[in-house]
């Protein structure tokens, strides 16, 4: 952890928040300076609309407040839940027209083999 931290203090100085999704894996926010924020839900599992929309409004306001600002978003593997935000988001922000270019996007950066976001609950 305190490479991470010392990475985003180095290259982000006061610019990032981390998103949690782990709902089985927590820690100390404290550590981050309390910028963190968290959306769990359970691995392979879709989680509530509700869960997703909140965390769009969430993320496009702090990138908003300032162009420097960067969102650092995490789950257990960085892969299922991860990629279904990150989509989300994507396409919340309006970067693809659909959500397929954005999964598409998202697996094409995150995995050598273009697998990330798969599961069928989560697409």
């Amino acid at each position: 952890m305190e490479e991470v931290i010392k990475f985003f203090e180095t290259h982000h100085k006061d610019k990032y928040k981390v998103y949690n999704l782990c709902s089985e894996r927590l820690y100390d926010a404290s550590l981050l300076e309390g910028k963190v924020a968290s959306f769990p839900f359970d691995d392979h599992n879709c989680p509530p609309i509700q869960l997703i929309i909140s965390f769009c409004h969430s993320a496009y306001s702090w990138l908003k407040e300032d162009i420097e600002n960067v969102v650092v978003v995490h789950c257990k593997a960085g892969m299922a839940r991860t990629g279904l935000m990150i989509s989300s988001l994507l396409l919340y922000l309006k970067f693809f027209p659909t959500a397929e270019e954005s999964i598409d996007y998202y697996n094409q950066k995150r995995c050598f083999d273009g697998k990330g976001l798969v599961l069928p609950s989560q697409i």
